[in-house]
């Protein structure tokens, strides 16, 4: 599914129609006490323009871990895709804003519930409160 939606993506967009397009990796080698050699790699690209940005991050093996799309409507920043890290894949939908000091958010978990989630900082501490509702 997330290959098919990397296609649909490049498909429907050129590199040249992409303000930018940046490459970035994050490689972790460690030898053991028992001298055993492990790794890990990272690679993210991001093509962003002044609409917005699409961003995925690939393993090791080049699988896809994250793809997301973020953007900005009306003062609303909307991020829709996978964005959950090492955790497992599912896609959700965000969108924030910024009332006074606060900013203010819900985000809908596909096939999940809906959270509603606020931020500010008060007197040089930040103050988060994520699901509101619970």
């Amino acid at each position: 599914m997330k290959k098919l939606l990397i296609a649909a993506v490049a498909a429907m967009m050129s590199a040249t129609s992409f303000a930018g397009i940046s490459l970035s990796g994050e490689y972790t080698g460690t030898f053991n006490d028992s001298g055993v050699y492990t790794q890990d790699l990272t690679t993210t690209l991001v093509g962003s323009s002044a609409a917005g940005a699409v961003t995925v991050t690939l393993d090791e093996a080049f699988a896809v871990d994250d793809m997301y799309v973020e953007s900005t409507l009306a003062g609303v920043k909307i991020k829709l895709g996978d964005w959950s890290g090492t955790d497992a894949d599912f896609s959700k939908l965000n969108a924030s804003t910024t009332v006074g000091p606060a900013t203010v958010g819900a985000t809908q978990v596909s096939g999940g519930a809906t959270t509603f989630d606020a931020g500010m900082t008060l007197a040089g501490v930040k103050v988060d409160v994520t699901n509101i509702t619970n």
